[in-house]
């Protein structure tokens, strides 16, 4: 905010101060036409006080009591506004942090910690998309609102990285469905209008965009995935996915339970086939109870359960667990995930031990901890899916809100 405004301050006829501002300033929000010319100290009078605004002035003497309050709260509350969240300039900082930490992980040998002498070409699109994504998106949406937790998360095969943005205020998705045009990813005919429906009817608050990275047969899958983060009724997703018939066996698994009650709903953009994800919250029970109803969900669709997962499942003390389910457009059930808060180095190691290639994945996942250590976990998860089981954990960058100016970012 530059400012060369010149402040004088004298009394109107009734006694009271009056501040008049004059000179030029600057926003650095382009295209705020709202300009105020004259601020005058709110007294019981309001008299002979004239507000401008582009252009329209009103003469606060001429309008009847109860209006005066509410014209000068409702004029002046446009201009003395305050965001809450992290000022524009630290959300770029974490940004970036992010992205020189998955540079330092892709370009790393996973053993030695010794720089690699070849890159791989799907490393590099990924680090060029991350980076046009920050230009054309993020920083738009950073401009908007201060109220954003980003989040990386890795799984233990390696193969799979998410990077999210739980942003509140925000719901301009022609931006992202813009940048998907520039980097020609296909968006499938009506779905962007179709999710955007889905979360004006979830009326949720907030919404988290995720960007899904999977290496996968020597190539690397992009997907864009939006959720709702707010806690639902079964009877409203019902009535919201009436033609998603895995749903009702869904529905199915919760009546057998007391606790479980759904928390977020997410939605792909990018995938060609419709996919939807259902989390459930447990916490209403003993620890040991509720990893007892969120083991039930394998049992329910007839999966075995890892003897590692069980083991780090009771060797984790969590009263709070989320069950994910994910559907799929013609397939149906594709994976079911458990996620709870942290697991301890042992029980991480005996479930290393469990897999195959172990000594290689378990350096990786080492690896990417040890980059993220000056982060908070956020979660650690446990995916069955058709190709196999692994384990995530999701890292974030910092949570903390503060409460800043819109004039200084």
């Amino acid at each position: 905010q530059t400012s060369k405004n010149q402040i004088s301050t004298e009394t109107n006829n009734m006694g009271n101060p009056l501040t008049r501002v004059s000179g030029d300033s600057q926003s650095q929000n382009e295209g705020d036409d709202n300009k105020i010319t004259e601020k005058s100290g709110i007294s019981d009078s309001y008299q002979s006080t004239t507000l401008s605004f582009s252009g329209d002035q009103t003469l606060i003497s001429q309008l009847p009591s109860p209006q005066k309050t509410d014209l000068v709260i409702n004029k002046l509350g446009c201009f003395y506004s305050y965001r809450a969240g992290k000022p524009f300039k630290r959300l770029l900082q974490e940004y970036d942090d992010l992205i020189e930490t998955l540079i330092q992980f892709n370009f790393t040998n996973q053993r030695g910690g010794l720089p690699i002498l070849k890159v791989s070409k799907y490393d590099m699109m990924e680090i060029r998309l991350l980076y046009r994504w920050k230009r054309e998106v993020y920083s738009a949406i950073c401009r908007e609102t201060g109220e954003i937790i980003n989040r990386v998360e890795l799984g233990s095969d390696g193969k799979d990285l998410i990077i999210s943005h739980e942003i509140h205020g925000w719901r301009e998705l022609d931006l992202i469905a813009k940048f998907c045009t520039d980097v020609h990813i296909d968006i499938p005919e009506n779905r962007l209008s179709e999710v955007e429906e889905t979360l004006r009817q979830l009326r949720t608050l907030a919404i988290i965009v995720s960007l899904h990275f999977r290496y996968e047969n020597e190539h690397l899958n992009f997907d864009i995935e939006l959720s709702a983060p707010k806690p639902q009724n079964m009877a409203k997703l019902h009535e919201i996915f009436d033609d998603e018939k895995e749903l009702s066996h869904i529905v199915d698994w919760t009546q057998f339970h007391i606790s479980p009650i759904p928390v977020q709903v997410s939605m792909s953009l990018t995938n060609e086939r419709a996919t939807c994800c259902f989390t459930f919250y447990i916490f209403d029970c003993e620890a040991e109870y509720n990893s007892r109803i969120a083991l039930s969900a394998f049992e329910f669709y007839g999966l075995p359960i890892p003897e590692c997962f069980e083991k780090l499942l009771n060797d984790t003390s969590t009263e709070e667990i989320l069950v994910k389910f994910q559907l799929q457009q013609l397939e149906g059930l594709t994976s079911i995930s458990v996620s709870f808060p942290a697991i301890s180095p042992e029980a991480e190691t005996k479930f290393f031990r469990s897999l195959p290639d172990e000594e290689t994945k378990s350096h990786k996942w080492n690896l990417f901890k040890h980059l993220m250590a000056s982060t908070s976990i956020y979660k650690n998860s446990f995916e069955m899916a058709k190709d196999g089981f692994k384990l995530h954990v999701a890292h974030e960058f910092g949570h903390q809100s503060t409460l800043s100016s819109l004039l200084c970012p």
